[in-house]
């Protein structure tokens, strides 16, 4: 069992949550449906979570590959 990894993406799915609420509200607050509409604090709420979204599932696997073949749980 991967409970290491399970752990972890139990915790990124609640970041995740987390960032989504972030853009969302930044996109009502400034009244953008599409893109970052010119504004700086809009552009960097859409990064953070599209950063986020292109690293972290490669993390995951990583870490879920590591422990399935029994990698110490320090390294993971």
């Amino acid at each position: 069992m991967i409970t290491i990894t399970m752990i972890f993406t139990g915790i990124f799915l609640l970041m995740h949550t987390a960032l989504s609420a972030t853009t969302s509200a930044h996109r009502a607050k400034y009244d953008v449906d599409f893109g970052d509409g010119g504004n700086l604090a809009m552009l960097k709420a859409i990064r953070a979570q599209g950063n986020f979204i292109e690293y972290v599932p490669i993390l995951l696997i990583a870490m879920g590959v590591s422990e399935y073949v029994g990698a110490a749980p320090w390294f993971i």
